[in-house]
């Protein structure tokens, strides 16, 4: 009996350990999320860069994938705020939309941000998968996948960049 997969839903989590000398600076980049939501604009920052650079090059070399990055966005979540469901393809545009998404936590309170990604395994629709996402922390996932970030459970904003990528 031989077996095939035909597709998959590909999650990635991790946390993002850096050579040392080389740091993100987590409040430069707490400051560019605040001019995105003030600007409509993400700003090129050291810091990004080395955050993107970094995401694309352990993409690259563990997974044997390419990603380009198209979309930085900025989300600040007051406490007990959270988000609608959302999905980042456009089905009415597939070949134009992104392969996948990536939340990095900024300044995130332990224990008081969850991503719940929404997912079908054959008949069985409407399956839940729950990740914790903290400071320095990222999660990457399909852009195919509906996604909410739940309450903020805490008393602190909690500050998350949103990156989108295509995949070569």
């Amino acid at each position: 009996m031989n077996k095939k997969t035909l597709s998959e839903v590909d999650i990635y989590t991790g946390d993002v350990t850096l050579p040392k000398g080389i740091e993100i600076n987590l409040e430069s980049l707490r400051a560019d999320i605040l001019y995105y939501l003030s600007n409509n604009t993400f700003p090129f920052s050291k810091s990004s860069d080395i955050l993107d650079t970094y995401i694309r090059d352990y993409f690259n070399l563990n997974f044997k994938r390419y990603l380009i990055k198209k979309e930085t966005t900025g989300i600040v979540l007051k406490p007990n705020q959270y988000s609608l469901s959302l999905i980042e393809i456009d089905p009415m545009d597939l070949y134009n939309s992104v392969d996948y998404v990536m939340f990095y936590g900024v300044n995130i309170k332990k224990g008081s941000c969850k991503i719940i990604l929404e997912y079908d395994n054959k008949r069985i629709k409407n399956n839940f998968y729950e990740i914790e996402l903290n400071t320095n922390s990222y999660i990457i996932f399909p852009s195919t996948l509906i996604y909410r970030i739940e309450q903020n459970t805490s008393n602190n904003e909690n500050y998350i960049i949103k990156n989108t990528y295509e995949s070569k």
